[in-house]
Order: C-alpha cells, then sequence, then structure tokens
C-alpha cells in the first residue's frame, strides 16, 4: 500500500531503454531457476491479514496502468493574451518480483510513459492534441525482512531509479495488524544525481472486507530540506479484489491527489497482479 504512494510522488521517468533492461530481465528469470530444474507451483494460500511476503522461490509480476490529467495557465507570446495548457500522462509500468529466502526479495521494473497536451486560447477555440515521445525508465531492488517473526514486521528496501534525474530510495517500514486493519508507517530517504536529499514519510491503512477483498487509505508526504524543490503530499485510496482464492490473480483500482507546491494533480491507476511459484528439484 504504502509502495504504491511513495512511488505515484517519486517515480522518475527516462531512465533504461527497453534494450538496455531486456536483458535484465532475462538474467533475473534465469537466476531464479539456476542450478535446478524448476517446475511451476501455487503461491502459499491467501492470508488477507498479511503484508505481501515474497516466500521463498515465489514470484509476483505485476502490470500497472495509469492516467494523470493536469492543466495550468500560461501567457502566449506577444499581446495573444491568456491560454491553458492542458496536459494528459498516461504510463504502463511491469513488474517482477522474487522471493531468494525467506527474507531477501530482488524486483526489477520497467515503465514506458507518454504523455498528450494541447494549448488552447482563452478567447479562441483549442489547439490540436499533440503526443510527446515516450519514455522509458528502468528500476532495480532488494527488500530484507528485519524480524520476520515479530509483531511489527519491520522491513528495509532500497531501489535505483532511473530517469531524466536517476535517484537511489532507501525506506524502513513497519506494519500492524488489528483485524480486520492492517496498519503500517513508512520512513523514506531518497538522494539524486543532482545531490538533493529527500526525506519522506508515509501512512497506509488496509481493511480487509472479506477473504478476498480489501479497502486501503494512504497518506504520504515528501520534503527536501535544502528547498530545492517542493514538498509533495499525496492522499489516496484504493480497493483491490483476489480473483481467486489461492492469491494467484488480483486486479487493483486506485485513486489518488498529490500537491505539489501550487499544483495539484489527480491520478487513476488499475494494475493486475499474477503470482506463482518457482520450486526448484
Amino acid at each position: 500500500m504504502i509502495r504504491s504512494s511513495c512511488r505515484a510522488k517519486l517515480h522518475g521517468l527516462l531512465g533504461l531503454t527497453g534494450d538496455a533492461l531486456f536483458p535484465a530481465l532475462v538474467a533475473a528469470i534465469i537466476v531464479t531457476v539456476a542450478g535446478g530444474h524448476a517446475v511451476a507451483q501455487h503461491p502459499p494460500p491467501l492470508d488477507p491479514l498479511q503484508r505481501h511476503n515474497d516466500a521463498p522461490g515465489q514470484y509476483t509480476l505485476e502490470l500497472s496502468l495509469a492516467a494523470v490529467p493536469a492543466g495550468w495557465p500560461i501567457a502566449l507570446p506577444g499581446d495573444r493574451g491568456p491560454a491553458l495548457h492542458s496536459q494528459y500522462d498516461f504510463s504502463a509500468e511491469l513488474l517482477l518480483r522474487y522471493g531468494l529466502t525467506s527474507r531477501l526479495s530482488v524486483r526489477v521494473g520497467q515503465t514506458q510513459a507518454i504523455s498528450s497536451y494541447r494549448i488552447a486560447a482563452a478567447d479562441g477555440p483549442g489547439g490540436r492534441w499533440e503526443w510527446s515521445s515516450a519514455r522509458t525508465a528502468g528500476s532495480v531492488g532488494a527488500g530484507w525482512r528485519l524480524a520476520p517473526g515479530s509483531g511489527w514486521d519491520p522491513r528495509l528496501e532500497l531501489d535505483w531509479v532511473g530517469g531524466a534525474v536517476p535517484r537511489i530510495d532507501a525506506r524502513l517500514s513497519v506494519s500492524r495488524v488489528r483485524d480486520p486493519l492492517v496498519l503500517a508507517a513508512e520512513l523514506s530517504v531518497l538522494a539524486d544525481r543532482n545531490e538533493r536529499l529527500g526525506t519522506g514519510v508515509a501512512l497506509s491503512a488496509g481493511f480487509v472486507a472479506n477473504d478476498r477483498s480489501s479497502l486501503t487509505a494512504e497518506a504520504a508526504h515528501v520534503f527536501w530540506p535544502d528547498g530545492r524543490a517542493f514538498p509533495a503530499t499525496t492522499v489516496a485510496v484504493g480497493v483491490q479484489h483476489w480473483l481467486d482464492g489461492e492469491a494467484r490473480r488480483a486486479v487493483t483500482f486506485r485513486a489518488s491527489m498529490t500537491a505539489t507546491g501550487p499544483e495539484i494533480r489527480l491520478g487513476f491507476e488499475a494494475a493486475l497482479i499474477v503470482r506463482g511459484r518457482v520450486e526448484r528439484q
């Protein structure tokens, strides 16, 4: 839950090219079956009152589609007067996670993004919609469960995220179960290539409606102590539904609102999650 909120605020654009990331995806799959014969198995039974855990040999493939509308006033050159810039940002993200041990998991992802925009004069007809060039970003990361048996289940995660300004994210999170609620909190630190250092905090709550469906509410805030960028605050609500009782396929829908300085943007995201297991023999 928290990961989605922070990702929506911090995700960079323009990273690894598709040709560069495809070998990494292939290498990750090869590593999962290296040293033995791979046999597809069902993932562990679904427990709605547990945070997602990448058990040894378990993989999770997640495809997310997002749309973010935006608009702001601009001044046209000369004496043409004011105008409105309207824009829609569309993105698709593919993320593969794999559990190496009961504590350690790895992940690799790729995002494709494109924007559609137009400029309309305030006292005239709207202009044509134009399309930007496609943008590709990649990411690699790892997660470590510090104390799997504890009631707080602390976790440390580290990610490298490509984009116009590549960055490294480090996150420490805890969670607590209070049936039917799953509560989580996260503290994050990020550093980018421009030597900016940011910190963030996020809170989330999941309400388990039944053994397949749950509702989520999230709030996150990122700020830059050196003042070189606007702070950003995101609030979001979502729903997740497992399509079967064996936790193999799920769909999620999420709506968010992000305020970055004077700008407020709405976001909508839909995701398909597929889980499976690879056993070594």
